[in-house]
């Protein structure tokens, strides 16, 4: 057997150290809490967009534009997040995910038209930054805490 698939067999939860253990719970918690706001969106941002006459099609932009930049921006984050550091982006990167997120559910209070467009689409875009920076550091503090057990 090779040393992988050994690690793979070895790793158990019960024999992780408690410190370990909060902070997979609280990145699970994190990623968790954060995919639920941005699919929260979908029963109702529709019907708002709308009312602020905002096609379908822009619509499904603007929905997109958030993955698209997930996309784009996770290389580049993971190549430099070992020069920004792993904490600081995975806080950064949420704080900015989170603040957008709010930011995003008052844009309805906002102007009609063209305007309600451009600012969907920058909060999107600056919320798909966020949750690509913090996404990429959550990998990289796993994978530095469990590094025999990274495909685990």
């Amino acid at each position: 057997m090779d040393e992988m698939s050994t690690a793979i067999k070895d790793f158990s939860i019960k024999r992780v150290s408690k410190n370990k253990k909060l902070l997979l719970m609280g990145m699970a918690c994190m990623n968790f809490c954060a995919t639920t706001c941005f699919s929260l969106l979908a029963p109702f941002f529709p019907g708002e967009a709308s009312f602020k006459g905002v096609s379908q099609t822009v619509t499904g932009l603007i929905f997109g534009i958030f993955e698209i930049t997930i996309f784009a921006s996770a290389p580049v984050y993971g190549k430099y997040v070992s020069r920004i550091g792993a904490k600081f982006m995975f806080i950064s990167g949420a704080m900015v995910c989170g603040g957008c997120a709010i930011l995003f559910g008052v844009l309805n209070k906002g102007p009609d038209g063209t305007i309600f467009i451009v600012m969907c689409f920058l909060c999107r875009t600056l919320e798909g930054l966020g949750c690509s920076a913090y996404v990429t550091a959550m990998f990289a503090i796993i994978a530095y805490e469990f590094p025999a057990n990274v495909a685990t």
